[in-house]
């Protein structure tokens, strides 16, 4: 039995059943129906999103998409610090956890006091997880003024399905 974005998948006798967790209902996909009594022994699911991979027994993979709306990004875990003092550390560091893999991601922070917003750091793909750390600098390379300031992490995500962007404070 494994769970999906949305859906549960489990060995039936020598097929597969999916069931939509959202509907209760079963997941008729006319792919995975065609194929029903023929699955190998080896399958698995996407979690992050509607996908089914499984072996028949000839051994040939097959990939299948099961319908149903993907869960928005979401973080499912964080580690950060809610204040930095740069002359006690070098540097500010913090992690996300992701609930789908992104194509892109930006960490902005915004002086609390002056409003200005500066992007302090930039990635590609990330999957899962965030890691960025801080010294305190702009892109540019000059020291931000001292003050409080607050983050946000925008995240795209790589499927292109659900909402442009995450943003996470």
């Amino acid at each position: 039995m494994r769970l999906g974005d949305g859906y549960l998948v489990h060995q039936a006798g020598v097929g597969l059943e999916v069931t939509n967790l959202r509907s209760g209902a079963p997941v008729r996909e006319p792919d995975i129906a065609a194929y029903v009594g023929s699955f190998g022994t080896g399958w698995t699911i996407d979690r992050f999103g509607g996908r089914l991979a499984y072996t028949d027994a000839s051994e040939t993979v097959h990939l299948v998409g099961v319908a149903g709306t993907a869960s928005p990004l979401a973080v499912i875990d964080q580690d950060t610090a809610a204040t930095v003092d740069f002359k006690q550390a070098k540097t500010w560091q913090a992690r996300w956890w992701l609930s789908r893999p992104v194509s892109s991601w930006k960490l902005t922070v915004r002086n609390k006091t002056s409003g200005i917003t500066t992007v302090v750091r930039t990635g590609t793909e990330a999957r899962g997880l965030i890691a960025p750390s801080w010294d305190g600098k702009s892109p540019l390379g000059s020291c931000l003024f001292t003050g409080d300031y607050e983050w946000t992490l925008t995240a795209t995500p790589a499927d292109g399905r659900g909402a442009g962007t995450a943003p996470v404070n």
